[in-house]
């Protein structure tokens, strides 16, 4: 019966529960709650199991294992749980992808704006950390790439590098948290959408000049939040072209 009172305790916190709000629940008194996670009064079984009960976990609490569909939880594999729970909303859709994908799962996810495909193969593809803006800019920090996993299709074969979206501005073809395909390049034409760096920030917009005038257009039709944003110095350089974007459902 050794540290079933400290369990105890674990999963009672994990419930975001005080001691006084265990007992007011199983009408018990505070004091008892205490000795019970002190491996005192575990001889009354019933009241014992009675609050293992209202934690949901009572073979966790007696016998320090958890299980899953009537297999134990090893180490290794509460290491995952524990890391995928801190993942960000963004990453976590690309494990879940992966996961879906050994488990043969059919899903879907938009390779470009609009187009809907079923799931294939996978590659790696360098992306930047930092995101860019679909709004009002986000300061530029100059950072290394890391390979991430993405689905392997026609158009992401072809990106040189992968930047996450941040900002409602291209909504409604990107979205805040999508991940755009993009290739390297200098050299844009008008209505091509395009990653740039201006005056220390990070954008992804649409790319329009005349007559030497060179603007950044959001596609979000709100034009009074997203207002064109006119290159007014040297400060500017484009850095690539977006060729589809990855958003899993």
């Amino acid at each position: 019966m050794k540290d079933i009172g400290s369990r105890l305790r674990e999963m009672r916190i994990k419930n975001g529960l005080t001691q006084d709000e265990l007992a007011e629940k199983l009408q018990y008194g505070a004091k008892a709650i205490s000795r019970y996670e002190s491996d005192e009064n575990l001889g009354k079984v019933y009241d014992f199991l009675k609050i293992c009960e209202c934690l949901g976990e009572v073979n966790y609490i007696i016998t320090g294992k958890e299980y899953i569909n009537g297999k134990e939880i090893t180490p290794e594999e509460k290491k995952i749980l524990s890391a995928y729970h801190n993942l960000t909303d963004s990453d976590r859709r690309v494990v879940d992808f992966i996961f879906n994908i050994k488990q043969e799962k059919p899903i879907q996810y938009s390779d470009n704006t609009n187009k809907l495909i079923n799931l294939g193969e996978i590659i790696f593809i360098d992306t930047y950390p930092q995101p860019v803006s679909a709004g009002k800019g986000n300061i530029y920090i100059d950072d290394s790439p890391v390979p991430q996993l993405y689905p392997a299709t026609p158009i992401s074969s072809k990106a040189d590098y992968c930047a996450r979206i941040s900002g409602d501005s291209m909504y409604p073809d990107y979205l805040d948290g999508d991940f755009v395909y993009v290739n390297k390049t200098k050299e844009l034409n008008n209505d091509d959408i395009g990653i740039f760096f201006y005056d220390g920030a990070a954008y992804c917009k649409k790319y329009y000049e005349d007559k030497n005038i060179k603007k950044l257009i959001s596609l979000n039709p709100d034009q009074e939040r997203y207002s064109p944003i006119v290159i007014e110095n040297d400060r500017f350089e484009v850095q690539g072209r977006v060729i589809g974007r990855f958003h899993a459902d």
